[in-house]
């Protein structure tokens, strides 16, 4: 028994590794300011760098970075770039992590990595137009989308537009969807108004 569950921890986790993997090539062409190194302040302040990580890959809890080879304290940044990957700042209930940028445009898409007693489960968050990151749920995914029929048919497809609350789980064995529907929304004619 324990075999099996193992293994279909390691298979959930690996598809959605691979499925976000798929999107490194995308994440380099949303890097801005010429794939430079930078953070970004609060006030909107854009401060370049020559190097710049994080506390680590699996976007450890958001304390500090180290720009230049100094240690800094991250309070009052909101978004860092370290000249491969673009990182916002989100503040979940359980502590603020760095989640990393893989889809850009009308919706951004972006997801992190927590440590659970299982291992490390991969959660997204959202954000549309310029309201704050959100977590990922069902029904917020659903209303945000429903102004793109076709992206809001995907997705409402494979996940329904409510009675359920977060997408991790879900998210882990079905990421394409998500991302397709994302994918659909950012390039698609937005000319479909719910009625609802």
């Amino acid at each position: 028994m324990k075999t099996i569950l193992l293994t279909t921890i390691v298979a959930a986790t690996l598809l959605c590794s691979c499925a976000v993997h798929r999107f490194r090539s995308e994440e380099e062409e949303m890097l801005i300011e010429n794939k430079a190194a930078l953070f970004i302040k609060e006030n909107g302040d854009t401060v370049k760098c020559k190097s710049l990580t994080l506390p680590s890959d699996m976007n450890a809890h958001v304390q500090w970075i180290n720009v230049d080879g100094k240690k800094i304290d991250s309070k009052g940044i909101v978004a860092v770039q370290d000249g491969k990957r673009f990182y916002a700042k989100f503040n979940s209930p359980v502590g603020d992590y760095w989640a990393r940028q893989i889809k850009r445009g009308k919706i951004n898409l972006f997801c992190f990595d927590s440590k659970t007693a299982n291992g490390y489960v991969t959660s997204f968050v959202i954000q549309k137009g310029n309201e704050p990151l959100g977590q990922v749920n069902i029904p917020g995914m659903a209303a945000r989308l429903k102004d793109n029929k076709v992206a809001y048919e995907k997705f409402v497809s494979k996940f329904g537009d409510h009675e359920r609350t977060f997408l991790p789980k879900d998210m882990n064995k079905h990421p394409k969807t998500v991302l397709e529907a994302v994918d659909i929304y950012n390039s698609g004619d937005v000319a479909y108004k719910a009625t609802k």
